[in-house]
């Protein structure tokens, strides 16, 4: 039994010439479009926040398009389109980082604004026990004025965080967090050294 036969024709020797040549023709032309390509993956990766949330990545972008522009001037065409696309791979990951990283400093902003709440809500709970018991204002004003404070803080940290300045906005609202964590303890502290100082047989009305 006869195997089956390739009927298609094979390509003459001068057509096979004909497309070495183009190829390497190819090689010979300036990758302007895979340059020009690269560069505005990179714009787009900087106009996402990859300058301050991906600093790394944009850093290797940026160098990677370098490279290309160099060996584009160096007319090293080859070497050109090998650095123009890890230029628009490495600018996409950059854009793709700098997305995850604004999501990621939002959420953390959130995050201390709840707990901060809570700090607060409970200090206010605190406050009507101390007014039931005839603690005076005075007594509790350091830990009150500190409360109010870190309040106010935080609102100038959701201002920032609308404003789209996310690194302030996080970095302040860490900061208020770890102000308000010990305002509930020195609440109490102050209230039960008064109480201490004046047993409840002593106490006058304020």
């Amino acid at each position: 039994m006869r195997a089956a036969r390739n009927d298609r024709p094979a390509l003459p020797r001068e057509a096979c010439t004909l497309l070495a040549a183009l190829w390497l023709g190819a090689c010979n032309h300036p990758p302007l479009k895979e340059v020009a390509a690269a560069e505005s993956l990179l714009e787009q990766a900087r106009t996402e926040g990859a300058q301050e949330f991906a600093p790394e990545r944009w850093k290797e972008a940026q160098e990677a398009l370098r490279t290309a522009k160099a060996r584009l001037q160096d007319r090293d065409y080859r070497g050109a389109i090998s650095s123009a696309t890890e230029a628009a791979e490495r600018s996409r990951a950059a854009g793709q980082a700098a997305i995850a990283g604004k999501a990621a400093a939002r959420q953390a902003v959130e995050a201390d604004r709840a707990e901060v709440d809570a700090v607060l809500a409970e200090l206010a709970s605190l406050r009507e026990q101390a007014t039931k018991a005839k603690v005076p204002d005075a007594v509790l004003a350091e830990v009150e004025g500190a409360a109010a404070a870190v309040n106010e803080g935080m609102r100038e940290a959701e201002t920032r965080l609308q404003q789209g300045d996310l690194l302030a906005a996080q970095a302040l609202a860490a900061e208020l967090k770890a102000r308000a964590a010990p305002l509930t303890t020195a609440f109490r502290q102050a209230q039960v050294k008064w109480e201490a100082a004046h047993p409840r047989g002593g106490r006058r009305r304020r």
